[in-house]
């Protein structure tokens, strides 16, 4: 018998009061963090969403200014 799944969207609710920087995961320190949370630093960073942000539904992302993200974000966050 197949269970129904029912979607829930919370792009709508407010954000949770949480500390703006994650403790460095277990057996990771002095190390980069992960991509996944860089990438929800960048997210959460209200400076940024001229060049990334959250799409309405709240499921996905999009860089809206991509030369951009590259020459001003990416440093920002990743060595290359």
């Amino acid at each position: 018998q197949q269970q129904q799944q029912q979607y829930r969207d919370f792009s709508r609710l407010a954000a949770v009061d949480q500390p703006a920087e994650a403790p460095p995961p277990a057996g990771n320190s002095g190390k980069e963090p992960p991509f996944p949370l860089k990438l929800h630093r960048i997210l959460s960073n209200p400076e940024l969403t001229e060049y990334i942000t959250w799409l309405p539904h709240g499921r996905s992302w999009r860089i809206l200014k991509p030369k951009a993200f590259e020459e001003k974000v990416i440093p920002l966050y990743f060595r290359h």
